[in-house]
């Protein structure tokens, strides 16, 4: 594993815990969690729920009108042939909010101020959200999203438990997990990362609670204290680099670690093999890379113009968090990076990562 520590407190580096030991905000980082467990639900054959046949299930979820749907000039109705795609992909399916002019997200944003309230459960969220017309015939096209929120309410939905504890009961615990979860108890809060924004000056400071950035709202202080009612499977999780490296080796691994199996090598296969090949590519993976169930995975070195490995795997956080997976040459990496908005040193991380590596693992 490598890692590097979140940004410090000017002055106060002694005060501040280990990095492994950092409770870390991962706002959108937690999509390949949410998507792993879709697969746990299938493996525990949870009310006779079936990957093949996930538009029964999200009938149950959404309200049958929700279904079809208008954006001026495009009008979708959802065809059952490509709705099995839809959830098997997640992100390559529907884009579920309403874009305004140049891109903004209202109804992400109305969700996302409601969530920091904790006014709306999940259910009534994704039930909020349902009402929204789609933007693309699901299938057709790969759309960043809250689709990931949507895949947490299935989760609910077929297995019968609220999202937070069926993460809590068949992943984090199993895989020991110990310091990952939607809330950060009072015991534990002096360990929060603190997340960090440019200033007029072109330093940082702490992030403000809430603040807004355009069309963007963050939440980094409330949104991770208990009571928490809307479990978000696309920005909702804490945890800490020793935590996520033990997912993240659970991966590599094949699906097990430590005695512990949660998949089978063949469903971690299919999960970080391309399923948007024939798609229109889409501008967060980048060239020479396609999406998988849950991951970006690279397809062509060369046109990444990074470091890197054909098949290698992960995904980012807004905050600047990142992971991925070399399966070719036996690594993890992870980052957790606290900046919004603004760059972070992402891939210079992957560049200086993979130009220590003196020797190959693929190479006897």
């Amino acid at each position: 594993m490598v890692s590097t520590v979140s940004p410090t407190r000017p002055g106060a580096l002694a005060a501040e815990p280990p990095f492994v030991d950092s409770d870390t905000p991962l706002p959108a980082a937690g999509p390949p969690v949410a998507r792993l467990v879709i697969h746990s639900v299938q493996r525990a054959g949870r009310r006779g729920w079936h990957f093949e046949s996930p538009l029964q299930l999200l009938r149950s979820v959404y309200a049958e009108g929700a279904w079809h749907g208008a954006r001026a000039p495009l009008s979708v109705q959802i065809d059952d042939a490509q709705g099995n795609r839809m959830l098997a992909i997640a992100d390559a399916g529907p884009r579920i909010d309403v874009p305004l002019p140049a891109g903004a997200y209202h109804v992400a944003v109305r969700l996302g101020s409601v969530q920091r309230r904790y006014t709306l459960t999940l259910e009534q969220g994704i039930n909020k959200l349902a009402a929204q017309p789609l933007v693309a015939q699901p299938g057709a096209e790969w759309n960043y999203s809250l689709s990931v929120d949507v895949l947490g309410r299935v989760v609910e939905v077929a297995s019968g438990s609220s999202f937070d504890v069926f993460l809590r009961d068949r992943i984090f615990k199993p895989l020991g997990m110990t310091d990952t979860g939607f809330e950060v108890p009072d015991a534990k809060w002096a360990r929060m990362a603190t997340v960090y924004s440019p200033d007029a000056a072109g330093a940082i400071r702490p992030m403000k609670d809430p603040e807004s950035f355009g069309n963007t709202h963050m939440s980094p202080v409330a949104s991770y204290k208990a009571p928490k009612r809307y479990f978000s499977g696309g920005a909702g999780l804490t945890s800490t680099a020793g935590d996520y490296a033990r997912f993240a080796q659970m991966l590599l691994n094949g699906g097990t670690l430590d005695g512990v199996r949660l998949l089978g090598p063949k469903t971690i296969e299919l999960m970080t093999a391309s399923h948007t090949a024939d798609l229109p590519a889409g501008g967060l993976i980048g060239p020479g890379a396609n999406f998988g169930l849950g991951f970006r995975v690279v397809m062509d070195v060369a046109a990444t113009q990074t470091e890197g490995s054909p098949g290698m795997y992960g995904w980012l956080g807004i905050y600047g968090t990142s992971f991925w997976v070399d399966p070719k040459e036996r690594l993890i990496a992870i980052m957790m990076v606290q900046r919004f908005p603004g760059g972070t040193v992402g891939d210079s991380f992957q560049t200086l990562v993979y130009q220590a590596l003196t020797k190959s693992a693929s190479v006897p």
